[in-house]
């Protein structure tokens, strides 16, 4: 096995240990990710021992004990902080464990130590951590702040107060592998931007609201990097990513942009679908579409990636078997969890002899919060009287769009 493996120093004492994963396929076993992903660890070096900042999947335990090596003796690790138990970050702390010569310490929320027996059967010292408490560990002084729900309830930051270093677990990072180790090119931060949205919008688009609550915690505190457990570094401007995940907590739309999904079997709902995008771009709209066929199927990461930033969503989709198609049902479903309400939906909905897609999707959709501006059926082929339609709802959108 040959990935990329890079340790670099973050400031004077803390260094960061970072692998890229080039063969993952599915990021959680379900997210398209042919961008791929980084996990960060970080190792704090001092006189008194050293400070362990997550770890790497298990798969990778030899690349990080070697990693760690390059800077440090593993044997003096003295403490592990876990922010996140998900094995891609704790996957390796039963492997670091065992190397070294004495157990380290693990600081942790009280579930992650709980967790530590349940996911990995050791017998760690451990040390439940509480919100707010700061601590001195090996000569450096850290500050623990609960996070739950981003993504897990068992969620910390950690304040490496003497470096001004805050690091943020999941929070704050994004797929893909850059260059780069830091924000410090304005083309990779650019490049890069696009995979944090997808990242938000597929792991941490559903508690959004914690977000908001977490950036509202960090208020007085002091620091000047970012470290996430993916992706970049932020420390020429580490409130740039804070406010673009802002933004996409408050689902802050692209000017313009509206996005249209379909599901077709045989071809009408992507007529409908694609009349419907005609009619937008005449009248100066950007649509971004992505479709399930019988022959395709857009990548689904992408496509809750687009929706976290439109103005309005286009949602077309057959009847099957007197109820939403399979494949519409599931997509609904996760747009109704990972992406902020206000947005504006119309529903188009072909059937052949019992229409109940088109009111059971604005069922579910006006339950999470979506307002759903029109309701457009029709049996059979997409013809002149349902386009006039379409029509209509369009300008239902321009007209919301001018007040």
């Amino acid at each position: 096995m040959c990935v990329k493996v890079f340790v670099n120093k973050i400031v004077k004492d803390l260094y960061i240990l970072r692998i890229d994963d080039d063969e993952i396929v599915y990021f959680e076993g379900l997210w398209e990710i042919p961008e791929k992903i980084t996990y960060n660890a970080y190792l704090l070096l001092s006189d008194d021992g050293c400070v362990l900042f997550d770890a790497w999947k298990a798969r990778y335990l030899n690349e990080l004990v070697e990693a760690i090596n390059k800077v440090a003796d593993i044997r003096d690790i003295s403490h592990i902080v876990i922010h996140h138990m998900e094995p891609d970050h704790s996957g390796c702390v039963p492997g670091i464990l065992s190397e070294a010569d004495f157990k380290p310490e693990i600081l942790a929320h009280p579930m992650s130590c709980q967790m530590l027996g349940t996911f990995y059967g050791v017998n760690a010292k451990v040390r439940p951590v509480h919100d707010g408490e700061e601590v001195n560990i090996a000569g450096r002084r850290l500050r623990f702040i609960y996070t739950s729900w981003l993504h897990w309830p068992e969620t910390i930051f950690t304040h490496y107060l003497d470096g001004g270093v805050l690091f943020t677990g999941d929070v704050f990072g994004g797929y893909s592998m850059p260059l780069s180790i830091f924000d410090d090119d304005e083309k990779l931060i650019q490049e890069y931007l696009p995979h944090v949205r997808k990242y938000f919008a597929t792991v941490i688009g559903t508690y959004r609201q914690h977000v908001l609550q977490a950036i509202q915690k960090l208020t007085n505190t002091d620091f000047g990097v970012i470290a996430p457990a993916h992706g970049l570094v932020w420390r020429k401007n580490p409130k740039r990513i804070i406010d673009y995940y802002s933004s996409l907590a408050n689902g802050h739309p692209e000017e313009g942009k509206i996005a249209i999904i379909y599901c077709s079997m045989y071809g009408e709902s992507l007529k409908a679908a694609r009349f419907v995008a005609e009619e937008l771009e005449k009248s100066g709209l950007k649509t971004v579409m992505h479709g399930f066929t019988d022959i395709s199927r857009t990548n689904l990461s992408d496509l809750l990636s687009e929706l976290i930033d439109s103005e309005a969503i286009i949602f077309s989709a057959p009847t099957y078997e007197s109820d939403i198609h399979p494949t519409a049902h599931w997509i609904a479903e996760l747009v109704s969890k990972k992406i902020p309400s206000n947005k504006s939906i119309i529903i188009m909905s072909s059937y052949g002899w019992s229409e109940v897609t088109g009111k059971k999707l604005s069922m579910q959709f006006k339950g999470a919060g979506f307002e759903v501006k029109d309701i457009i059926t029709f049996k059979g082929r997409f013809e002149e009287k349902t386009a006039e339609r379409v029509r209509e709802s369009v300008n239902k959108i321009l007209t919301s769009k001018s007040q």
